[in-house]
């Protein structure tokens, strides 16, 4: 899968802090429940934002308006070199979540080694979903449950399932 290193500091244990990669953050799913609590309230630095986006295809305005978060807020934590809120985290998190699940159905399905899981993960997200009336998965991101109904999407890819 293709991958880029990319280091920032996060807090995972609400303690001490360790410097992550995004593909490390990207593990996260595999964190105890508690660890995952502290990484947000803690707060995942702005700076991910940016790292992320042109893995997506995205720019970092289309990112930061598809989760619903504050435009101007965001980018001045970013400029800043601040942390997101627990709320922002929240679904920042829940996004990397969906890129992870992306890299695991890649993987169980054999794709190439060169296969982009987030540049094709971003084109999917964006493009119309019969079983969403039409709507983009994307569109789904203001709310957490939103997230989840997406992830359930992509579960269901993986089984050969389009819904």
């Amino acid at each position: 899968m293709h991958r880029q290193q990319s280091h920032t500091q996060v807090d995972t244990l609400g303690q001490r802090r360790i410097n992550v990669s995004l593909p490390e953050l990207m593990q996260a799913h595999k964190a105890t429940t508690w660890s995952r609590v502290c990484l947000l309230r803690e707060g995942i630095p702005a700076r991910v934002i940016p790292i992320l986006a042109p893995k997506l295809g995205w720019s970092q305005a289309r990112l930061i308006q598809t989760m619903a978060l504050p435009l101007s807020t965001v980018r001045k934590k970013i400029s800043n070199g601040e942390k997101l809120n627990a709320s922002q985290s929240e679904r920042l998190l829940a996004l990397v979540d969906l890129l992870a699940a992306a890299e695991r159905i890649a993987e169980r399905a054999g794709a190439p080694e060169d296969f982009d899981v987030c540049a094709w993960l971003g084109t999917w997200l964006l493009a119309p979903a019969p079983s969403l009336g039409g709507r983009s998965p994307a569109s789904c991101f203001d709310t957490l449950e939103g997230f989840a109904l997406v992830k359930g999407l992509l579960g269901a890819l993986e089984h050969g399932i389009y819904l």
